[in-house]
């Protein structure tokens, strides 16, 4: 009689196990997500600034703050996206809500990134409204 619940036993085990896998995968992935995305701003922060230097534009104060706080903003940026992936999973037991919840920041990450890409595009937006 026994053995059914051994075997029920079993296969919940394995269905937890392959759930905890794909947990991590998906954090790994973002991870490395995030690394990509925020290290590309961190190396082309300088590319911008030496473009609007060249350029004479007054910077708007967020491209401003942006451009001068990339030797430090980006890698935070990167620990604090990356520290809450891997952060949760001490704290979330059910690891497919795990799943939900890293992809949720991911999104939040790229939507914080594409507010620094329009952070860098907003001197030449000015520019073009002058040209026009």
């Amino acid at each position: 009689m026994s053995a059914p619940t051994t075997s029920a036993n079993d296969s919940k085990s394995r269905v937890a196990r392959r759930d905890a896998i794909m947990a991590w995968t998906c954090d790994v992935l973002a991870c490395l997500y995030f690394a990509w995305l925020f290290g590309l701003h961190w190396r082309n922060a300088g590319l911008f600034a030496a473009m609007f230097d060249g350029m004479g534009v007054a910077l708007p104060l967020l491209t401003r703050f942006v451009i001068g706080q990339s030797v430090w903003l980006f890698p935070a940026l990167f620990l604090l996206f990356s520290g809450i992936v891997v952060g949760k999973e001490f704290v979330v037991h059910d690891k497919r809500f795990s799943v939900m919840l890293t992809f949720l920041v991911t999104i939040a990450g790229q939507f914080v990134a594409q507010a620094i890409v329009e952070a860098y595009y907003l001197p030449l937006r000015h520019m073009v409204e002058k040209l026009s």
